[in-house]
């Protein structure tokens, strides 16, 4: 298993963390396995467990919503999304927590 360093973005805490050398698989693309880099951190003690999930694309430059933690598997990350111009290998990902459905009740009536 190889290591990517990672920017984990807490929104709705308003916390960043650089934690360097979280364990990942790559594919023999270069394609990095996004479920073993949550799983790595969660390992680590960062609660993830039913939060939104974002990844910052490079080549996109924009960031992309990957689902509620557990994500689905296979989560594969193109090289393009996570090497940055000057090559090193930086994953950046974004969580929070779920929007909360607004309740639509019927009113009743008097």
């Amino acid at each position: 298993m190889s290591t990517i360093n990672v920017v984990l973005n807490f929104i709705s805490q308003n916390k960043v963390e650089h934690i360097r050398a979280v364990e990942a698989c790559f594919q023999p693309n270069e394609d990095l396995d996004l479920s073993s880099v949550l799983s790595s951190l969660k390992q680590k003690g960062y609660p993830l467990n039913n939060l939104m999930i974002f990844f910052y694309s490079y080549g996109e430059d924009t960031y992309i919503y990957c689902g509620k933690d557990p994500v689905p598997r296979p989560l594969n990350i193109p090289p393009s999304s996570y090497i940055r111009g000057d090559g090193s290998k930086v994953l950046q990902i974004r969580v929070k927590e779920p929007e909360n459905p607004i309740y639509r009740g019927s009113s009743s009536q008097q």
